[in-house]
């Protein structure tokens, strides 16, 4: 676990970091965002924090099971937020959106006292088939 709890926290920093030096930097629809990264290098991250989201999900009695989870969801959703600008394709843009949205719902449920454990392995199961039909045509 001290492992994983490292990798997010550079991960986190990282993403601080990049939200930080991307201000002014032009994009579609002159948001001043671009992302400075791969595409590869950005899914690689959401599979990092999609792993710790379905780790501590499997993992009820870990005291920071909460805080895991919506953390590392709402890391996903960023992520995902960026992913939005590296293609210009609607279907593209259209599940990177699902996929933060989705993940802020997952993030929701984890903070919970006492979250709903079918809810959050459907949202897990809603991330996995979006990001599989991204991947059947993008990959």
């Amino acid at each position: 676990m001290r492992n994983a709890t490292l990798s997010f926290v550079l991960l986190v920093g990282c993403v601080f970091c990049f939200s930080i030096a991307s201000r002014g930097l032009s994009a579609p629809g002159g948001s001043g965002f671009k992302p400075v990264s791969s595409v590869h290098s950005l899914m690689h991250g959401q599979g990092v924090m999609f792993k710790q989201v379905r780790k501590a999900i499997q993992k009820k009695s870990t005291p920071e099971r909460g805080e895991v989870i919506e953390h590392a969801a709402e890391v996903l959703a960023e992520l995902s937020n960026v992913n939005m600008y590296q293609k210009d394709a609607d279907d593209y843009r259209a599940w990177a959106v699902s996929v933060r949205d989705t993940a802020m719902e997952l993030a929701k449920e984890g903070e919970k006292k006492t979250p709903d454990e079918d809810r959050l392995k459907a949202l897990v199961g809603q991330i996995k088939s979006t990001c599989g039909e991204c991947h059947d045509k993008y990959q």
